[in-house]
């Protein structure tokens, strides 16, 4: 995982050049001002970490590559919206999980801190459900946890207008978890599991 490793590096190495200069200097309490320097250059790998500075110079090819830029694990599959994806993968300590990432017309960016906000969830016992709104764009994702008895369940999707919502959903391998991509979202839209109707909003 290049993007954390890069900071770390990065700020080690300008955070020991300082120090050694302070060294040199005739300021007076050097061990507390190299310490705070110390403390000032994690505060900015973590504030670089929020804010990818890569993004202004780099445009990545692929979902994928933004992904192994910054994460570690595979990626098992992508939702496309207008202006973002979503990856969702898996690594070696759960059974998967999802990274949403910009898109622009030159490529694909590393998601700053801020790129996303959950606009809904809902917990009750027909699920659970989180949708996510990619800031500045009309891309929502929907990740939710509902009772599948089987790989034979019907799925569809409906809007507020009892329209069926042509969306692929993605069930993660034989779990409970699925996933799927809507270009607007009101309280109203609901799914369609084996005939039974499943809100995914309070």
């Amino acid at each position: 995982m290049l993007f954390n490793l890069l900071r770390i590096v990065l700020w080690l190495i300008i955070s020991s050049f300082v120090v050694l200069k302070i060294r040199k200097t005739k300021i007076v309490r050097k061990k507390l001002v190299s310490f705070l320097i110390v403390v000032l250059c994690l505060g900015l790998i973590s504030v670089s970490g929020m804010f990818p500075i890569e993004n202004l110079f780099i445009n990545f090819k692929s979902p994928e590559s933004v992904f192994n830029y910054t994460n570690s694990g595979k990626v098992n599959d992508v939702l496309y919206g207008k202006e973002s994806c979503m990856a969702i993968y898996s690594n070696w300590n759960s059974t998967g999980g999802h990274y949403i990432i910009p898109k622009t017309e030159k490529g694909y960016k590393i998601p700053s801190y801020f790129a996303t906000k959950i606009v809904s969830h809902k917990f009750d016992k027909s699920g659970l459900f989180d949708v996510y709104n990619v800031k500045g764009t009309q891309d929502y994702y929907v990740f939710g946890t509902v009772n599948l008895k089987d790989d034979g369940n019907e799925i569809d999707i409906f809007d507020g207008s009892d329209e069926k919502v042509e969306s692929n959903i993605i069930r993660v391998g034989h779990t409970n978890f699925i996933y799927f991509f809507l270009d607007d979202f009101s309280n109203e839209y609901y799914l369609l599991i084996n005939g039974e109707k499943v809100s995914i909003s309070k």
